[in-house]
């Protein structure tokens, strides 16, 4: 019983914070562009262009990381 309670307030926790947090990434372009006039170029990026972007980004620095990693441990096995 005890888990399970614990179990389920964690998982409110991250989902309502997770949930605020993308609300306010997918909100802030068209708030921060009423106040800063920026180009169309850029604040042709909406909330979910950017998520894609960052999300991209960090996948493709994981695989660079992970590919160091992997060129360690031949120079080790050798």
């Amino acid at each position: 019983k005890e888990t399970e309670r614990y179990l389920k307030n964690v998982a409110t926790r991250i989902t309502l914070f997770g949930g605020v947090f993308l609300g306010l990434v997918a909100v802030m372009p068209f708030i921060v562009s009423s106040f800063v006039p920026i180009g169309n170029s850029v604040g042709g990026i909406g909330g979910t262009g950017l998520l894609i972007v960052v999300s991209v980004v960090l996948e493709t620095l994981r695989q660079l990381d992970s590919l160091n990693v992997t060129r360690s441990y031949d120079s080790f096995l050798n």
